[in-house]
């Protein structure tokens, strides 16, 4: 009964194993020529995506040059000797500067750009230079050409743009010197505005960038790229990929402002590798389909024998884990041994992200100085992440002193394993770089002190770590622990001066109380405060100057120099936003120090200051989004039927970032760039369904649908109706209106 029971099960699975190669073979050949169209239509979209966008570069720098050439205090200054100039030259010439580079700035794949007037000063991207011989030599340099040939292929007559060949760009500025390879693109000024020529303006697009953007995500070893003019003159090359080789896939684009076109070659090996979820899927599909065979061949086979005695054995032969002699408790148990493992495995990862997120939002607190205004959001962030942070808390941090970098984590892990021993319980530890900050809870029992003591020598004596304590003050708000992070950096620093002759362990404020405990006002707080004043945001202005003023008068009557110091400081950053805009902001009054006056009043007077500046700037700044806004709005409804309309096409069109749109867009519509799109593209298809009797297939095209699928289903999301049936509603709707 057995040998039958056997014979059975192999004929029938044999059969079936033979069914399915006849069927399958056929069906991985058609697949796999429709994946191979599909994924060759896929990288002619991306390469045709690409030249568009070079072609839209190209034609911002095109606009770039036009504006320069037509604006007259460029085509003025462009006469002005340089050997003769005045400070009013100058100052104009910063000015020209700063236009150029905010004009310039906008442009993303643009390497180095610059702009030789017609007496011979240069605007890059880093400075402004005035006339010089060497300038050439020193701070740009074309491949192999010399400053003549160069200068002579700026100054030839012809079309208003033209392109260099592939060559090597070097560009000195203050940060240094830079070498890449690049296409260059000139444009003589003299086309533009022929009776008072500018200058000439050249920008560099490196080779790299190009090709990120003709064929993203493909190695430079499967594929070759290479760009042309119109005319079939060489650009660039691009990859390592034999134009002789076998199996290549040959594409082709051009760009219809620029006259570039592009030729992309496709290794076979690439194309296998774009094949693998191909293969793959497939693959699964014929072990799924083997395993199914298995079982009904199994299920045929049964009535003949037991079938519970033949599926158990046949268990028994397919587990990998097993042996011949493994029951069925046995295999139960192996699942689920396996099974509770990838539990604990996953259960680690998901408390190595935690871990992940509570340090780089403990890190951001550390470094940032919350203020009212601004902290709610990061407060919010730490109080989830940190549920049961104490009330009261001090901060010890550590420093690792000494040591090799590469014995760092190993430091790291010693000194995790001491603090848990000594210190339990601690709230939480953060380690950097060199250094270690360790929450204490001021309500824990025992000293705090003496356990860092302890800390300290047995490091010393277990591990041979050398280090430095230093314990804060005590703190109620996570909004606190800038301060005290800081507060202890400065004792450290401090205490590396006492060193060696210190013998403390634990370093505190109060063994250096000739130090100040802080400096009332830092670098990152004069960079809010600008920012904040730009933005027109008073409430968040007046909330950091009323800061910085408890923080100078927290100590009773303040050092007079200290005050001075911080009142010019704050006084400073007025004057130079109002030197910004002084056609708007001509009329604040900025006040001046005078020592006789109470620290108070003159704080208050900046206050009033900053209320004035945010109120002039305000409306210029509402009415500047608003004009932005609608033109973002027209432009998308200009473009509605375009199926390629997306956000990071609008951005691009508009040289902003694809989250300062949707900002936009949400600020004057109320939802998001999706919502609104689609809002729009439902209305036109209403109105399309009502008036006309189009194919349905011709309506979604019409409001910008790749099919008729996706139309369907975002008409539904709409509605909860197909297109069909509302066309037979609106239908119903206007014939009853018209019997009316």
């Amino acid at each position: 009964m057995a040998r039958k029971t056997v014979l059975h099960f192999l004929r029938g699975y044999l059969a079936f194993l033979a069914c399915l190669l006849v069927l399958l073979i056929p069906l991985y050949l058609q697949v796999n020529n429709l994946f191979e169209a599909r994924q060759l239509s896929l990288t002619q979209a991306m390469l045709e995506s690409g030249m568009a966008r070079l072609d839209q570069q190209i034609s911002s720098l095109s606009g770039i040059a036009f504006s320069i050439g037509q604006e007259s205090d460029y085509r003025t200054f462009a006469q002005v000797d340089a050997s003769q100039m005045t400070p009013s030259d100058y100052y104009q010439l910063g000015q020209l500067h700063a236009e150029f580079s905010r004009l310039c700035l906008a442009q993303p794949y643009v390497t180095a750009y610059g702009l030789i007037l017609k007496n011979g000063v240069i605007l890059t991207r880093e400075r402004c230079y005035l006339p010089t011989d060497d300038y050439y030599g020193r701070f740009l340099r074309f491949g192999d050409m010399d400053q003549a040939e160069f200068l002579q292929t700026f100054g030839k007559p012809g079309n208003v743009s033209a392109f260099l060949p592939q060559m090597e760009v070097y560009r000195y500025g203050e940060s240094g010197g830079e070498t890449t390879q690049a296409v260059i693109w000139l444009c003589n000024m003299s086309q533009i505005a022929s009776s008072n020529p500018t200058g000439a303006f050249y920008a560099a697009i490196s080779c790299p960038t190009i090709a990120s953007l003709l064929m993203p995500e493909l190695a430079a070893e499967d594929v070759g790229l290479v760009l042309c003019r119109a005319t079939g003159g060489e650009l660039m090359r691009f990859g390592a990929l034999d134009e002789d080789a076998k199996n290549v896939h040959t594409l082709t684009a051009a760009a219809s402002a620029s006259g570039l076109r592009a030729t992309l070659r496709l290794s076979g090996r690439l194309f296998n590798d774009m094949m693998k979820p191909a293969r793959n899927l497939l693959y699964l599909c014929f072990g799924l389909l083997i395993l199914v065979g298995v079982i009904l061949s199994a299920f045929f086979a049964s009535r003949a024998s037991r079938p519970v005695e033949q599926l158990a054995a046949l268990a028994h032969r397919v587990n990998r884990d097993g042996g011949t002699g493994a029951s069925s408790f046995e295999l139960i148990g192996n699942t689920v041994t396996s099974l509770a493992s990838s539990v604990d495995e996953y259960r680690q990862a998901l408390a190595a992200q935690q871990m992940s997120v509570q340090a780089h939002c403990f890190e951001r607190l550390l470094r940032e100085t919350p203020f009212p205004a601004a902290s709610s959001r990061a407060v919010e962030e730490f109080n989830r992440c940190f549920p049961s942070f104490p009330a009261a808390y001090r901060l010890a941090v550590i420093a690792i002193r000494g040591g090799d970098l590469e014995a760092l984590p190993r430091m790291q892990v010693s000194l995790l394993g001491l603090a848990g021993a000594l210190l339990s319980p601690a709230p939480y530890v953060y380690f950097g770089r060199r250094y270690a900050v360790i929450v204490l809870d001021s309500a824990a029992p025992g000293h705090q002190a003496d356990a860092l003591c302890a800390l300290r020598r047995s490091a010393l004596e277990k591990f041979d770590l050398n280090l430095l304590i230093a314990l804060s003050g005590e703190g109620t708000s996570c909004a606190q622990l800038h301060a005290l992070y800081q507060d202890a950096k400065s004792v450290i620093a401090l205490a590396r001066q006492e060193e060696p002759s210190g013998l403390v362990d634990v370093w505190r404020r109060e063994h250096f109380p000739n130090q100040p405990s802080e400096f009332p006002l830092d670098y990152t707080e004069m960079s809010q405060l600008y920012g904040l004043l730009t933005r027109a945001e008073c409430e968040g202005a007046l909330s950091l100057i009323d800061t910085v003023r408890e923080r100078l008068m927290r100590s009773g009557a303040p050092d007079e120099l200290i005050v001075k110091q911080v009142y010019y400081n704050l006084r400073g950053i007025l004057l130079r936003i109002k030197l910004e805009r002084l056609e708007l902001l001509g009329s604040v009054e900025i006040p001046d120090y005078h020592g006789e006056i109470d620290p108070e009043l003159l704080f208050g007077q900046l206050s009033e200051s900053c209320t004035r500046i945010c109120g002039l700037l305000s409306p210029v700044l509402a009415r500047s989004r608003t004009a932005f806004s609608a033109s973002v709005l027209r432009f998308i409804d200009e473009h509605i039927a375009d199926s390629a309309l997306s956000v990071s096409m609008v951005a691009d069109r508009f040289a902003i970032s694809e989250p300062t749109l949707q900002k936009a867009i949400r600020q004057e519509k109320g939802c998001s760039f999706f919502e609104y799109v689609e809002s729009r593209r439902y209305a036109l298809a209403l109105s399309l369904l009502r008036d006309t009797d189009q194919p349905i297939a011709q309506i979604a095209a019409q409001c910008g649908y790749n099919s008729v699928n996706s139309f369907y289903k975002a008409f539904k999301r709409m509605t909860n109706v197909t297109p069909a049936a509302m066309r037979q509603q609106l239908k119903r709707e206007q014939t009853e209106e018209e019997a009316t």
